[in-house]
C-alpha cells in the first residue's frame, strides 16, 4: 500500500471521527435544551399528573389513596415553583441594584447604552413587560427586574 493511499485513509477516518464528534456534540447540546425546556414546565398539570401517577404505580396505591395523593402533590410542586421564582427574583434584583451600577462607574457613555440594551434584552427574553412589569408569557410570573440600574 502506498504511502498516498495511506494519508487518504487516514484522512477519510479523521473526517468520519470529525463528523462523530460535531454530531455527538449537537446531539447533547439538543438533549440538554430538551432537558431545559422541560425543566421549566415541571410545575404544570401535567407534571403532576405524572408523579401522581408515577407514585401511584410504585406504592401501588388504592384509588383512594390517588385521590389523597393528587392535592399534596399539586400543593408541593406549586410551592416548590414559588420558591424558585422568589430565588430568580432575588437573584435578579441583586444582579441589576448592586452589580450594575458597579460595573456602571468604570464604563463609558456607550458602553453604558450598549449593557443597557443588552438588559433590555434579557428582560424582554425573560417574557417580562418592561413597562408593566407583569410577565409577557401567559402562566409565567414576571421577574423583578423592573427597576433601572442607576449610573
Amino acid at each position: 500500500m502506498g504511502l498516498k493511499r495511506k494519508f487518504s485513509i487516514g484522512c477519510g477516518l479523521s473526517a468520519l471521527l470529525g463528523v462523530g464528534f460535531v454530531l455527538g456534540f449537537l446531539l447533547c447540546l439538543i438533549m440538554v435544551a430538551n432537558f431545559a425546556r422541560k425543566a421549566e414546565n415541571w410545575h404544570t398539570e401535567a407534571s403532576q399528573r405524572f408523579i401522581t401517577n408515577h407514585l401511584s404505580g410504585f406504592l401501588d396505591l388504592s384509588e383512594e389513596q390517588r385521590e389523597q395523593l393528587q392535592p399534596i402533590v399539586a400543593e408541593g410542586l406549586e410551592k416548590r415553583w414559588r420558591m424558585r421564582q422568589e430565588y430568580r427574583e432575588r437573584t435578579d434584583r441583586l444582579f441589576v441594584e448592586e452589580y450594575i451600577p458597579r460595573i456602571n462607574q468604570f464604563l463609558d457613555e456607550a458602553q453604558r447604552e450598549r449593557l443597557q440594551e443588552r438588559l433590555q434584552q434579557w428582560r424582554k427574553q425573560s417574557g417580562l413587560n418592561l413597562e408593566t412589569g407583569e410577565s409577557n408569557v401567559p402562566g409565567k410570573p414576571a421577574n423583578i427586574l423592573d427597576s433601572e440600574p442607576s449610573s
